[in-house]
């Protein structure tokens, strides 16, 4: 029987679960399967699982996959997600460079010293902008609309040439426009429903990668609302959201008090620690909200 397993909630769920007692909250979440393929993997017999509590590494501890422990088979595990992940290039190379040192390190363990067996490939991967396929990703999920892209931005939402605004309680309509960045830009990513293995030590860190990645594709999508305005409105409040670095974006603003742009760099260290950094013109006013406030207002 196939096993769920969810790995992240937004804070945003985790708010409206408070505010609404009772009420589902349905997380990201992963089935672990197995799948048949045509080549042969070398699949456990019986559980690996030493001890459940943390090890040195932070992960629990499991034994090698040696000979006496193992069959080839031709199947693999997967961890298979119910929609499709948008993955940064980066983030998927790191899940298949934590999936490959687990294989060489297993085999020095079984002592074997020939060929070193490498990490199952994520196949089937059409790279495309990382912006574009959070927001398409978004839309379906959540309003089940597809989404068409200029070539170098575009508004969130963009549907019929109309600017699309985000509904705030007790606050003005915020517009938020996304610049995916430069052409050359290396934020890229592919939509991933499905990661294959055969231990399941590099499981835990595969599980802290998403976790990550899902945390600031939450942060993006927050953005994403099916509410557009056919003309231009002068009580809105417009941003642009412009790729910084991997899991870092800033957020430009027009000062409330001046003409000049303000700036606001946010930094997704972690799945739950997120860094703020307000950033104003030197001839501007200060305004109220520190850079602590702005990080745990955004965490809230």
């Amino acid at each position: 029987t196939p096993m769920n397993t969810e790995f992240y909630i937004s804070p945003y769920q985790i708010l409206e679960a408070e505010l609404n007692p009772g009420s589902p909250v349905c997380g990201t979440k992963a089935v672990v399967t197995v799948e048949g393929t045509d080549t042969l993997h070398k699949l456990p017999l019986s559980p690996l699982l030493v001890d459940s509590q943390a090890g040195e590494d932070g992960n629990p501890t499991f034994l090698p996959l040696t000979n006496e422990l193992s069959m080839d088979l031709s199947a693999y595990f997967l961890l298979k997600f119910h929609q499709p992940i948008p993955l940064s290039l980066s983030n998927i190379e790191k899940i298949q460079f934590v999936k490959t040192s687990f294989h060489v390190q297993s085999n020095l363990k079984a002592n074997k010293k020939h060929h070193l067996v490498s990490g199952i490939q994520i196949t089937a991967l059409k790279l495309a902008p990382l912006y574009e396929l959070i927001i398409q990703s978004t839309l379906k999920e959540k309003y089940s609309e597809d989404l068409s892209v200029h070539k170098s931005c575009f508004f969130v939402c963009f549907k019929c040439h109309h600017v699309v605004v985000q509904s705030l309680p007790d606050c003005p309509k915020h517009c938020y426009f996304i610049n995916k960045g430069p052409e050359k830009s290396n934020l890229a990513g592919a939509l991933v429903s499905k990661i294959p293995f055969t231990h399941p030590k590099c499981v835990p860190a595969v599980i802290e990668i998403l976790r990550h990645q899902v945390a600031y594709n939450s942060l993006i999508s927050s953005c994403v609302s099916d509410k557009y305005i056919k003309e231009d409105d002068s009580e809105l409040l417009y941003f642009e959201v412009t790729p910084y670095k991997n899991t870092s974006i800033s957020v430009f603003f027009i000062h409330p008090m001046r003409e000049n742009l303000g700036c606001v760099t946010i930094d997704v260290l972690t799945s739950r620690e997120v860094q703020c950094s307000l950033r104003l013109h030197p001839q501007d006013p200060t305004l109220s909200s520190s850079d602590g406030f702005i990080s745990r207002a955004l965490k809230r």
